[in-house]
């Protein structure tokens, strides 16, 4: 049997070592070194989300008329496609000619319904609150008062 030299060893032992800490997750890794996207699931899990918010939304008298005359569908399939794409997904924007007319009291309560859902399917505090705010941040893009 063949002796392995020092420098043999030494090189195994580094390699297996660069390896093990390139997959491994370190302690200063955080929760946003991946992007949101990822965390809350990927693209089937928020367009799961998103139909929750909807459903709740249908349900929710105090914006429920407001998808009453709505192509429901469509915008669920639209709001699908921009969360998935400003949360870091690859999905591409939807054309969206017109803005939605919505009061501050009927945004309030689609936000209570989104987080109503993400409750639902137990969604941690920090993703929640990091994608609460990518809808808010939206807000001027897609509705208006």
């Amino acid at each position: 049997m063949k002796k392995l030299s020092t420098q043999s060893i030494t090189l195994f032992l580094v390699l297996f070592l660069f390896s093990f800490l390139s997959h491994a997750q370190i302690g200063t890794t955080t929760v946003s070194d991946t992007s949101l996207y990822r965390r809350l699931g990927g693209e089937s899990r928020i367009g799961y989300l998103i139909s929750e918010a909807m459903a709740n939304m249908a349900q929710d008298r105090r914006i429920n008329m407001r998808l009453a005359r709505a192509d429901v569908y469509k915008m669920e399939k639209d709001w699908d496609s921009i969360i998935c794409n400003k949360t870091g997904g690859a999905c591409s924007l939807p054309l969206i000619s017109k803005k939605i007319k919505i009061t501050e009291p009927e945004w309030n309560a689609g936000i209570e319904d989104i987080i109503k859902s993400l409750d639902k399917f137990k969604i941690r505090e920090a993703e929640k609150t990091e994608l609460i705010n990518v809808i808010t941040a939206l807000r001027k893009d897609y509705f208006n008062e």
